[in-house]
């Protein structure tokens, strides 16, 4: 029988009991004989052999954590989470890789990588979400995506031909991309396109109150595509100065936090790219790399129709999710009445021209830059134009005729637009 003391022992709870439980995955059935043959003879199993494509990344969640009690967390610092996007369409040499993998560091190959190497990074995430669920205090995650068949060509010239004896080995097309290695690491790859996500409440919060405080901020903006934002973030480019402004009068300490967060990325990551489009800007001249960044909301633009120009004004932001963006924008038009009509506008830019040119060389530009006198001519067409809201005798001569006088007669048919 047991003494008392032993069974006491034995009923005793764990002091580190209900705190937390570590999960580790089961041992697989060869490698748990080859840890007993191990044990056995004091040194580690011959038998086992290296496969050709090792992940040389290191998860960040290597095993799953199962939380058992309500420990309270530390209030930490809202912060951005930068995540390195790598896709791969799986190609020929590449139909293994990953369709979609993540890292916390930019992707490359390295020293001793072949054609067959996949982009990646030393730190991968195995699943986002778990990952941002575990980190509660990210107030943004930025996904910066590459292309690992791209990267691959960009590299060509770095890979070196092994030299084999074996001509049959050289011969097998199933060989081929490992007879090509890398003598050292590569440099990082470029990433395509950058787009983030407002994950934090009180940042949203903040964007609808920053609003209210100034008008002039176009809040719709911000929501659009459920939060998500891309690169350039031409919401942020048009109205940073704006939300700094109009940041300093917020009253909640968490808002004020979160928009912190915001704008010190966008400094960090975009304030040498805006600040070059600005500077271009104020000379009256625009590149191909700033050219949507030019049109911002509720502008004049104008467009050249016929070797005329034609005003419009920009309803919203440019929409830069396709290979040419596109601005929405409102006019009034008159056909006998006056009416408002909207169409949307392709922002393209001069096959034929140099890679920076004056502003009003483009087909659809701001009013704003304009040097050359297109205010004050679209004025007047206007004031003339708006006379026909009335009955009115209207006349013009023919380019290029004899001279006759010929008469608008329909513009004596309609009395009267609202």
């Amino acid at each position: 029988m047991l003494s008392r003391a032993a069974r006491e022992r034995e009923t005793r709870p764990s002091q580190n009991s209900g705190l937390q439980e570590v999960y580790h995955p089961p041992v697989a059935t060869n490698g748990k004989r080859d840890l007993e043959e191990s044990s056995q003879d004091g040194s580690p199993s011959g038998d086992v052999q290296a496969e050709d494509e090792l992940p040389t990344s290191v998860p960040v969640r290597p095993t799953k954590r199962i939380k058992l009690g309500s420990n309270p967390q530390v209030d930490l610092d809202p912060e951005f989470l930068l995540i390195h996007k790598v896709e791969c369409g799986q190609s020929i040499n590449h139909n293994h890789h990953p369709g979609t993998s993540y890292f916390l560091d930019i992707p490359r190959l390295f020293s001793g990588d072949n054609k067959a190497s996949a982009l990646r990074g030393t730190i991968s995430i195995t699943d986002v979400e778990e990952h941002l669920e575990d980190n509660e205090h990210i107030s943004i995650v930025i996904y910066r995506t590459y292309d690992c068949e791209e990267y691959h060509e960009s590299i060509e010239e770095g890979f070196e031909r092994l030299k084999l004896s074996d001509y049959g080995v050289r011969t097998v097309s199933a060989m081929r991309p490992y007879l090509f290695v890398l003598r050292e690491d590569m440099a990082p790859a470029t990433c395509i396109l950058e787009d983030m996500t407002l994950l934090s409440s009180d940042l949203k919060e903040a964007l609808r109150n920053l609003e209210n405080l100034d008008p002039r901020i176009n809040y719709s903006s911000f929501r659009q595509d459920d939060w998500s934002l891309k690169a350039p973030y031409l919401q942020l480019y048009h109205f940073r100065d704006l939300v700094k402004q109009a940041t300093r009068r917020l009253t909640n300490i968490e808002e004020l936090r979160h928009v912190k967060v915001l704008l010190r990325y966008i400094d960090e990551a975009f304030g040498d790219d805006y600040a070059e489009a600005d500077h271009l800007f104020a000379q009256g001249l625009v590149s191909q790399k700033h050219h949507s960044k030019l049109f911002g909301p509720n502008e004049t633009v104008v467009n050249m129709k016929d070797g005329q120009p034609v005003a419009s004004l920009s309803r919203g932001l440019p929409n830069t999710g396709q290979s040419t963006p596109t601005l929405y924008c409102e006019d009034w038009s008159f056909d006998g009445v006056f009416g408002r009509k909207g169409n949307t506008v392709v922002i393209t830019w001069p096959s034929t021209s140099s890679e920076i040119l004056p502003i009003v060389d483009l087909e659809l530009f701001p009013l704003k830059y304009d040097l050359v006198g297109t205010k004050q001519k679209l004025l007047v067409r206007g004031q003339l134009l708006w006379k026909c809201r009335k009955r009115r005798y209207m006349s013009y001569r023919v380019p290029g005729g004899k001279g006759d006088i010929q008469t608008v007669r329909k513009y004596t048919i309609y009395t009267h637009c609202q």
